[in-house]
């Protein structure tokens, strides 16, 4: 079994929120250039750009990973590029799709991203393993991310080199993290992320309403879930929760998230059906994605978080799938 170290936070970032803000706003990375960008055309006629990094000794039947980015990111994100020059050392080639519409993808879809696009991952997947059919696969989302690919996990329908996933900070429960982003301190964030999406669609050339959304969920009200074919929030959030699904999920799974997130609250977590397949682990600080330690790991970073992912992620999986959910596991701490 992998083991996940306990993790202690900086002394001067102690609480969520300061995690949360050091973690957003110091990312200590930035994306990495000259990886190599490919069009995959979705079902629908959308298209995702993903961006491709890898070793240069790199090989068909050497390990690939899918990191998956979170709302309002994009394949540039800090965490992402952070991580990837670790998986990079241990001989892992990297895929970072941007979201339907996001980063390299602006012009490129007409449907918007939103929490339950789990086909847009599971189509990179299925595209890595066209393109390298001897490489096992691994994928791990953040945020946002994290909710497409727990769904995605459940709903199955994966290549057979899927072998290991991750999420982190998934918000599994979106009507609860709504409402926590319209809730005390964090409505900060939610004013940030609304800011974002409003901008973002009228970049697009989207139609408006006409009062400007002022939080996440009425900009998901009147604007994500009427394209994406929800009618309202109450059923996109309803739909695309990862939560009441993740009993489903037969892939050897790490779901890592934090006691004192702002934004994903840990109700969700003690409250779905976990199967067999998955560890849920649970830190006591980190905020969201934040996971800011006070002593230097291995590699001598302070990025807590950024080990965990990748030693999950290389690591040799001990079973192979299940063929059914088996017991549920309470959250580790």
């Amino acid at each position: 079994m992998t083991v996940i170290p306990p993790f202690e936070p900086h002394p001067l970032l102690r609480g969520g929120h300061a995690q949360t803000i050091f973690g957003a706003y110091f990312p200590g990375a930035t994306g990495q250039a000259g990886a190599r960008a490919h069009r995959v055309t979705l079902p629908d006629g959308d298209i995702l750009v993903v961006h491709d990094d890898a070793p240069d000794a790199w090989s068909n039947g050497d390990p690939i990973a899918v990191l998956q980015h979170g709302l309002a990111g994009d394949h540039a994100s800090g965490y992402l590029a952070r991580i990837i020059l670790r998986l990079h050392a241990r001989g892992v080639r990297t895929l970072r799709p941007d979201a339907r519409g996001w980063g390299a993808g602006a012009g490129l879809a007409a449907g918007p991203a939103h929490a339950g696009r789990s086909e847009d991952v599971r189509a990179v997947l299925h595209w890595a393993a066209a393109s390298a059919p001897a490489s096992r696969l691994v994928v791990a989302g953040f945020s946002l991310g994290g909710n497409q690919v727990l769904k995605m996990l459940a709903e199955g329908d994966l290549p057979d080199a899927v072998v290991r996933a991750m999420s982190v900070n998934a918000p599994i429960d979106l009507d609860a993290c709504a409402g926590a982003l319209e809730t005390g301190w964090s409505r900060i964030y939610g004013r940030h992320f609304t800011a974002d999406l409003v901008g973002h669609a009228q970049e697009r050339g989207l139609t408006l309403p006409s009062r400007t959304p002022r939080t996440v969920r009425e900009f998901d009200d009147r604007v994500t879930a009427p394209l994406a074919g929800y009618g309202d929030a109450v059923t996109y959030y309803a739909r695309c929760s990862a939560g009441p699904l993740v009993g489903s999920i037969t892939v050897p799974t790490l779901a890592l998230t934090s006691r004192d997130d702002p934004m994903v609250p840990i109700a969700a977590y003690a409250n779905a059906d976990w199967p067999d397949a998955v560890r849920v682990h649970v830190a006591d600080h980190g905020g969201h994605l934040g996971y800011v330690a006070a002593n230097r790991d291995a590699d001598g970073s302070r990025r807590w978080m950024d080990g965990v992912v990748v030693d999950w992620l290389t690591a040799r999986s001990t079973r192979s799938r299940l063929t059914r959910a088996g017991s549920t596991p309470r959250p580790s701490s």
